[in-house]
């Protein structure tokens, strides 16, 4: 019994500090738009718009190929006992739905995310800084005198 307890101090003496490694981590996106040019950046940004462009596209054909089959389900010959609102008949074309619907949102922000790009290129305020000046400010209240 003595030396289960040594075992196990021992274990916690050793192995206490080995979880100690830096548990929070910033985005990978955060890190990468930090220090690019505004061409890398408008790049970076044009990629992900693509990226989500074409998972918006993947998503209305998925969307409507689901009402489609759901469609298709719901008139054939294995389920004409059962009721047309029975959710074996129903999942499929409403999930299909939402999916095809959702897909629109997902367009319209790769459009908004083309238009960040290339404001980007044009050194308009996109959101997102100049990581080479920082500026400082404070608040404060002014006072203007219009001397004639």
């Amino acid at each position: 019994m003595k030396a289960f307890f040594l075992l196990i101090i021992t274990f916690l003496i050793c192995f206490g500090t080995s979880y100690a490694q830096k548990s929070k981590k910033e985005p990978k996106e955060k890190k990468r738009a930090e220090n690019l040019s505004p061409q890398a950046r408008y790049d970076a940004y044009l990629q992900s718009a693509n990226n989500q462009k074409l998972l918006g596209w993947f998503a209305l054909g998925l969307g409507s190929s689901m009402v489609i089959g759901g469609s298709a389900k719901m008139v054939s010959d294995s389920f004409k006992g059962v009721p047309k609102t029975d959710t074996r008949l129903l999942w499929l074309p409403v999930v299909g739905t939402l999916t095809a619907v959702s897909s629109y949102f997902i367009i319209k922000k790769s459009k908004e995310k083309r238009k960040r790009a290339s404001m980007i290129l044009e050194r308009e305020s996109a959101c997102l800084g100049d990581p080479q000046h920082t500026p400082l400010s404070f608040a404060a209240v002014g006072v203007r005198i219009h001397i004639d």
